[in-house]
Order: structure tokens, then sequence, then C-alpha cells
């Protein structure tokens, strides 16, 4: 796997109205590894789309990202499906704040059998659940100390695998 950093930025620009519904829109800039120069174009176009909107902007997400360049379709799994996901609910102190990740294709080796709900004794499942501890934040910066529920598996958005 030889990932290469894009060269745009990708923003998502979100939007409230008074009854606190979000919409948002999507842009790429390009340009420089300069956080802030990248925050300017995108609050820039921010800004114009504001001046035509009733509504207020709610928050601006900036990110780059990196993608395989040499990917090769052969080499993956035929029993890969995008669509059947691990999902992993996890929260700080703060019940309220959780945090989600759905691992795309999960290899049914780590599911229990007859049903849709992680082998949370796996060790490759536990090493996720130690990453995500060791590394990842809720969207308000809090540490993550826990599972919420079991990792579980789903189809699509389906609720039942």
């Amino acid at each position: 796997m030889a990932l290469v950093q894009d060269s745009a930025w990708s923003a998502i620009v979100s939007f409230t109205d008074n009854d606190a519904n979000i919409a948002r829109f999507g842009l790429n800039v390009i340009g420089t590894d300069d956080y802030d120069a990248a925050y300017t174009k995108v609050s820039a176009v921010a800004t114009a789309a504001a001046a035509l909107s009733n509504g207020q902007i709610y928050s601006i997400s900036l990110s780059k990202g990196a993608f395989e360049d040499a990917l090769n379709y052969a080499t993956i799994s035929e029993s890969s499906d995008v669509e059947r996901k691990l999902v992993v609910q996890m929260r700080g102190d703060d019940p309220n704040i959780k945090t989600k990740i759905e691992v795309p294709s999960v290899n049914n080796a780590f599911i229990v059998d007859g049903s849709n709900v992680a082998d949370v004794n796996n060790a490759t499942v536990a090493a996720l659940v130690t990453a995500l501890v060791a590394n990842a934040v809720t969207n308000r910066g809090e540490a993550l100390t826990m599972v919420q529920g079991v990792p579980h598996k789903i189809h699509r958005k389906s609720s039942k695998g």
C-alpha cells in the first residue's frame, strides 16, 4: 500500500436555520500545505455563500487526505462488500457525546456465528478499540474511554445486519 497525500484540501461548510436544521456543502481548494491559507480560501467561499442565505454558518471542517496510488482490484477479496460494516460506537465520560466509526467490508471471521455481534474477545477487534482509545477523541475533544454497546455488523444503513 502506497498512500499519496492529496494536493487539494477538502472542506465541508455547514449552515443552520432558526429550527436548528443543518445543511452542508462540500468544496475543494488547491493550494498549499498551510492550513491557514487553505482556511482563508474556504472562508471566502463560505462568506460569499452566507450572503445568499437566510441561514447562518454553523461550522467549517477542513481536511487533507491521502489516496492509494497503486490500487489493484484483483487483490481484493471476492467476499468484500463495503456496504457490510462493523459499527463501533464509543464515548467518553459524557454519555451524550458519542463517536461512531463504521469499518467497511467487515470480515465475517470477526463476527460471532449466528449473530451480527463482533467477537469482542478477538485480538484484532480489541486492537481496533485500543487504537481508538489511544488516538481518537469525540467531536468536542473529549478522550474516548469506553465502548457504547457491542460492536456489531450492519448492511447498508440497516440495523439488522
